[in-house]
């Protein structure tokens, strides 16, 4: 699949170092980061082409697989799909991923001042990644200089552009379990770095006044967090329990879901979508 982008040709003076070679070369850079004339002397290589065959695999690489490995959905359906693993695994229901940032450490690149220079006094460069429930990337933006934050490469990264022109056809707002009244917006999870936010604002979820009674007429976006908080928290490395934590919340009523914590919530970016039909989830 990678072979016809590196191979190169033979010459009168030399044979060219095959696919393999190279593709193993980069592998094993990636892998473990060994310094290049550390690999020159494993493969026989000098590091000094060892440096020109990185760049070239791993573009390579990027090219051949990324519409199998790194495919951003795009339509209600494969969104659906996210949210239901999000919701079996993990028992957070109407979450279309998580998003952090991620700091690489690098030597500071010639006349570039304090642009690489992050808040752990280290040179860096900002990685932001959404991911699914299975920790499979869906969205990669790299290159942004270590001195800014995760909130301000959100601010520029095209996924929210797309986000906000509504063109990745994100599902509307759908019920939660245990409170078919409330329809929730899907959401991007994050942590206290990025802004919780609506894209736009939908107006039934914030309170509003009744002039006529002079009262506050409370949001459903308050009804969504108390439904929220009455979700059992499925821990990290705790395994797929979220069925049988669905069935005893079920048959244990009311009283149970009011004993259940209510921590684990976190911050979450509230993406748009249009009206469609309620969405089921297979508990499974």
């Amino acid at each position: 699949m990678v072979s016809p982008e590196i191979q190169k040709q033979n010459t009168h003076l030399r044979e060219a170092i095959p696919p393999e070679q190279r593709l193993s070369v980069t592998l094993r850079y990636l892998a473990t980061g060994e310094s290049r004339r550390s690999l020159g002397f494993q493969y026989r290589i000098s590091h000094n082409l060892i440096s020109k065959i990185i760049p070239e695999v791993s573009s390579a690489i990027f090219t051949s697989l990324k519409q199998n490995y790194l495919k951003l959905p795009t339509t209600k359906e494969e969104w659906f799909a996210v949210a239901h693993d999000f919701h079996s695994m993990w028992n957070f229901p109407n979450c279309i991923g998580a998003m952090d940032g991620k700091r690489f450490l690098l030597t500071k690149p010639s006349n570039t001042g304090a642009l690489y220079y992050d808040y752990k006094s280290h040179h860096s460069m900002i990685m932001l990644a959404l991911v699914d429930a299975n920790y499979k990337f869906l969205f990669v933006d790299v290159g942004t200089q270590g001195r800014a934050s995760d909130a301000g490469v959100w601010e520029k990264c095209i996924l929210r552009e797309y986000l906000e022109g509504e063109r990745l056809d994100v599902p509307a707002a759908a019920s939660l379990p245990y409170a078919p009244s409330v329809k929730t917006p899907f959401v991007i999870v994050g942590d206290d770095a990025f802004p919780a936010q609506s894209v736009p604002i939908q107006p039934e979820l914030l309170e509003r006044e009744d002039v006529n009674q002079g009262i506050i007429v409370p949001g459903q976006g308050r009804q969504a967090a108390a439904a929220f908080e009455r979700l059992q928290v499925v821990g990290r490395g705790h395994g797929n329990e979220a069925k049988a934590v669905r069935d005893t919340l079920k048959s244990s009523g009311e009283s149970g879901l009011n004993s259940i914590d209510d921590s684990g919530v976190g911050e979450a970016l509230v993406v748009p979508g249009k009206d469609v039909p309620l969405l089921e989830l297979d508990p499974g």
